[in-house]
């Protein structure tokens, strides 16, 4: 059973998990337990003084959400001091506020309002990482941390330095052959295109906790080796090894459906361009059609398959090539080596990234016999929103639990979407999120109604989702720790109108296929629904009745 949030009950003590999707008010709350914190309104459980802007920290990722942040609370605070001076209505939360305080102490109230939005300039809404500088700078004895902190003014520009002496120490001593194969092979023909595909590996917890699965340099000698010795073996009976197999598929030997006329022109001419026109290996599929194993698949029951000490070459070629991933060891090589190299540079410059500033203080607030500096900063914010909390990695996690998480006099109001922890790729950390609801008693608070979405829509995705609730990994995969709560509709009201007719919110095209779909590729699932998508697009904007289809 969801825990609906109410802004006025709300506890604000403690570690708070509040797990709020797109379009529920997030600002809006947050902007109204701002306003509770600066009357001091909380109960028997709450604050025994009023808190001021400076005190109340706010934590975001972007530099535009801090100052959309700022203004939003500002703009709350002027129209809650309207309100207290009776110069305006107020909606249901500001009603309700100003009932739990007696109408004589209302210009008092609005003073203390003012005086907040006041001071907003001065207000504790920062990024993790210009925080994390500040607190470095404020308490850079306990830190142990300079007081002049010299950020790097690009990092791109160090880890692109790191990458080329990389690719100086390990590409340009390797033999001709050797280098012709593993460019194909990581697909990267420049320093900044390897940077760029080991950039997702760069900044874990430690590169060094990357599993190395063996030297790539080492895989790369012997698939080398392995590849002319094959070579080799084809170069000296070349003509008779493609004669067996082109009789083999005249007489029936070999399945027709298997070693089709037009595959077998093209696996012939790959191998012709090896062997006599020192071109490129041929292809997996070829090599495997060609091996004395896909031979021996590709004949019909009653025949022997076609003989030949190519064939076994391949076999053993295959054998070799398949236990090796080259191009994956590489790029947790590459990761290793660059990170250090990037560190080292940083130091010889006496220079940080911003990522160093959250470890950094993080190591002082976890470094044993310095347990001081968690209560200076809790005793400077009492209270901290960490708002896209779902973006929230394990370094960042353990600063603010290790500053909040055993001081029930302060608080700290983790505000995110749990759906949203589970995309990686930008960065979001699930299990941090799970770990977050776990000390948070597994009692998360959510904010109930949409305001963005029109009824029809919020019923759909309701529905949707719901549906994968009973099944044993849920909508999201983690069906006991982030299940799908329903919200209610308090969007705009409407009816959406496509070509004057009613539409619903929700629609699901199917992609009518009968065969397996590839993601990628000129035929490819993405490319398939692109083109429905541009189709789909194209009908809604043009308003003749028929259009031409593809």
């Amino acid at each position: 059973m969801a825990n609906y949030l109410d802004p006025l009950t709300f506890p604000i003590h403690g570690p708070r998990l509040i797990e709020a999707s797109a379009g529920t008010g997030k600002t809006y709350t947050i902007g109204a337990l701002y306003l509770r914190l600066v009357l001091g309104h909380g109960g028997d459980n709450g604050f025994f003084k009023p808190l001021m802007p400076p005190e109340i920290l706010v934590v975001t990722f972007t530099n535009a959400a801090t100052e959309e942040l700022r203004d939003r609370i500002r703009d709350k605070l002027v129209e809650a001091t309207a309100f207290f001076r009776g110069e305006c209505g107020g909606d249901g939360f500001l009603e309700c506020l100003g009932s739990a305080f007696p109408q004589e102490s209302w210009s008092e109230k609005a003073r203390i309002l003012e005086h907040a939005a006041l001071w907003m300039d001065e207000a504790a809404i920062h990024t993790i990482h210009s925080w994390s500088k500040r607190m470095l700078r404020q308490h850079a004895f306990q830190c142990g941390s300079l007081f002049d902190l010299d950020l790097a003014p690009d990092d791109q520009d160090l880890l692109e330095e790191a990458a080329r002496d990389y690719w100086r120490c390990h590409f340009y001593g390797l033999p001709p052959e050797q280098l012709a194969e593993l460019l194909p092979l990581i697909k990267c023909t420049t320093p900044q295109a390897l940077l760029s595909q080991v950039t997702p590996l760069l900044r874990v917890e430690t590169t060094n906790d990357l599993p190395l699965q063996g030297d790539p340099f080492d895989m790369l000698e012997q698939r080398c080796e392995a590849i002319q010795a094959a070579k080799q073996e084809w170069s000296v009976d070349f003509e008779t090894a493609i004669d067996r197999v082109t009789r083999a598929k005249a007489d029936k030997t070999l399945n027709g459906n298997k070693y089709g006329a037009p595959s077998l022109k093209k696996y012939i001419h790959q191998l012709t361009l090896w062997i006599k026109e020192n071109g490129p290996l041929p292809e997996p599929g070829t090599r495997l059609k060609f091996s004395s194993q896909g031979l021996k698949e590709g004949t019909n029951k009653h025949k022997s398959p076609p003989a030949h000490g190519a064939y076994e070459a391949f076999e053993r070629l295959n054998n070799i090539l398949n236990r090796f991933e080259i191009d994956k060891a590489l790029f947790v090589h590459a990761a290793r080596e660059i990170d250090r190299r990037y560190e080292r540079q940083k130091d010889q410059q006496g220079l940080m990234d911003f990522d160093d500033l959250l470890t950094r203080l993080n190591e002082a607030l976890q470094r044993s016999g310095n347990e001081g500096l968690a209560e200076i900063i809790a005793d400077q914010y009492p209270v901290a929103m960490i708002d896209e909390f779902q973006d929230t990695d394990p370094v960042q996690y353990a600063a603010f639990n290790r500053i909040y998480g055993h001081r029930p006099q302060t608080a700290l109001l983790m505000i995110g979407d749990p759906k949203q922890a589970i995309y990686a790729f930008r960065g979001a950390d699930i299990h941090t999120y799970l770990r977050a609801r776990r000390d948070t008693g597994d009692e998360p608070y959510t904010l109930g109604a949409n305001y963005r979405s029109t009824e029809k829509l919020v019923k759909s995705v309701n529905q949707m989702f719901a549906s994968a609730n009973p099944y044993s990994e849920g909508p999201f995969l983690f069906k006991e720790r982030i299940p799908f709560e329903p919200v209610s509709a308090k969007g705009p009201q409407g009816q959406l109108m496509v070509k004057n007719q009613p539409s619903s919110g929700l629609h699901i095209r199917q992609l009518q296929q009968t065969e397996p779909v590839l993601k990628t590729g000129s035929n490819g699932y993405l490319s398939k629904m692109a083109e429905a998508f541009a189709d789909e697009i194209v009908r809604l904007l043009n308003p003749a009745e028929h259009l031409p289809s593809r």
